[in-house]
């Protein structure tokens, strides 16, 4: 298993540690409830890794598609 596949246990922790990271900051945020930021920051941070995977990725090659 590739180490950049490793990346993809960050999406997830963001997630799901975002209530309990949240609730130490104020309401808002950038004029935004602060649980509002977080999951959109984790959804554009989401998006960033998988695209990351994506470029490093050695099956999405034409060579690996097995067409003759």
């Amino acid at each position: 298993m590739k180490a950049v596949y490793l990346l993809a246990v960050l999406p997830v922790l963001g997630f799901f540690s975002g209530t309990s990271v949240v609730q130490y900051w104020g309401p808002l945020a950038f004029g935004m409830p602060t649980l509002l930021l977080w999951n959109l920051a984790s959804m554009i941070t989401s998006a960033a890794i998988l695209w990351i995977i994506h470029t490093f990725d050695a099956h999405d090659t034409d060579d690996s598609r097995g067409e003759s």
